[in-house]
């Protein structure tokens, strides 16, 4: 009872620390940006809000990261759902499982260079190319680093979410049974696929929405990756707000708080917003068997 009661107040301090320091940072980033604090500051004004909003770098760099986190997530989620949905070897060979740790305990920045090292006009991907004979030389393979589109940054965020969603649906399908389930519904006249598609799909979904959410916010806020193989014009916002506010020109760091403001209330907008169609319902908690 002693253990529980300690378990609850630590648990508690450590929400009003955390709260406490992102109250502490948001109101500083506000307070920059309004000119009210700061080497720079000639009084409380309006005018970087203005500037930032009235601008299209802002908007820009905002589409490019909403549209590259959501189709790496997707896409991400789609391949490891086929692997662990095909491959029964991988959801019961643990020396498998393990193997598909190691790509975890690479760094954001490795990952960079390695996909400019694969990707790019010079990279493995562009010899491999020439040594079958698709392309006569480097100038035929296509820009994929640093281009407009920001495919070779979609292809590498989009491996490197693969590795965590394998491991957690291949844990999740062996963690709730759902072989169980599919033996049922194939004993009662439903095809393996009709089984795959209407029960292990929709269970592997409920339960890795949350998951599916903080991978979203994280690659909405990758810095390294599109840092190393991203355009300079839009950048990301992780980026944007990095480079203004890093920069020597003094006069555009109140700009940079503006970015980091409506990135913070975007991020807890999309997390108040989306926490509860990601699975913190009551009908989750009933499944499982807390309710």
């Amino acid at each position: 009872m002693r253990l529980a009661v300690w378990d609850q107040v630590s648990g508690w301090l450590l929400i009003s620390l955390l709260g406490l320091a992102l109250f502490w940072m948001a109101g500083y980033a506000v307070a920059f940006s309004l000119g009210g604090v700061g080497l720079i500051s000639a009084g409380w004004t309006l005018e970087h809000w203005q500037l930032a909003i009235s601008g299209s770098r802002l908007w820009r760099s905002l589409l490019l990261s909403g549209a590259l986190a959501v189709c790496s997530t997707t896409l991400g989620w789609l391949a490891a759902l086929s692997m662990v949905t095909g491959s029964r070897r991988l959801r019961t060979d643990l020396r498998l499982q393990a193997l598909w740790c190691l790509p975890l305990a690479i760094p954001p920045a490795v990952q960079g260079f390695l996909g400019g090292v694969v990707l790019s006009r010079g990279g493995l991907l562009s010899r491999l190319c020439w040594w079958l004979g698709l392309t006569d030389g480097v100038e035929d393979f296509p820009v994929l680093v640093q281009d407009r589109h920001g495919t070779g940054l979609l292809l590498t965020m989009t491996a490197a979410s693969i590795p965590l969603l394998v491991l957690f649906l291949t844990r999740t399908w062996m963690a709730i049974r759902i072989d169980d389930y599919l033996t049922v519904a194939c004993s009662l006249g439903a095809s393996r696929t009709f089984a795959l598609r209407h029960v292990a799909i929709p269970m592997l979904w409920r339960r890795s929405r949350f998951l599916l959410l903080l991978m979203l916010l994280w690659n909405f806020s990758a810095w390294e990756l599109p840092l190393l193989l991203g355009q300079q014009s839009p950048r990301m916002l992780s980026v944007l707000i990095q480079q203004s506010s890093g920069q020597f020109v003094l006069e555009e760091r109140p700009q940079a708080f503006v970015h980091a403001v409506v990135y913070l209330c975007l991020a807890g907008l999309a997390v108040w917003k989306l926490s509860g169609y990601a699975g913190l319902d009551r009908t989750d908690k009933l499944e499982s068997g807390d309710g």
